[in-house]
């Protein structure tokens, strides 16, 4: 999360005062953090599947994946690269302002 919000604050689409703010409320939120071999191997078979430059993507799909359970980002060129294959994955856009 704090790599979202930094990237965000760097390259203009979030201002920098609201960085912590944005980190406050993720540290509110119950994420659950896994990791064990399994999933750090569906990742990779994930990436060299959809030929994905490296696995951080991959290992969000790969949770999503194995919760069943939509994943929305903003990447478009993630979403490109799996097609249709995975239907789980979904491109989130803003709403008109």
């Amino acid at each position: 999360m704090s790599n979202v919000l930094h990237q965000y604050a760097r390259h203009g689409r979030l201002p920098v005062e609201d960085v912590e703010t944005g980190l406050q409320l993720a540290h509110r939120l119950r994420i659950k953090i896994i990791g064990d071999i399994f999933l750090h191997r569906r990742a990779i078979a994930i990436a060299q599947q959809w030929r994905l430059p490296a696995t951080y993507d991959a290992h969000y799909l790969a949770i999503a994946e194995r919760y069943q359970a939509q994943f929305w980002t903003t990447d478009k060129r993630l979403v490109s690269a799996v097609g249709t294959d995975l239907t789980w994955v979904r491109l989130w856009t803003a709403a008109p302002e």
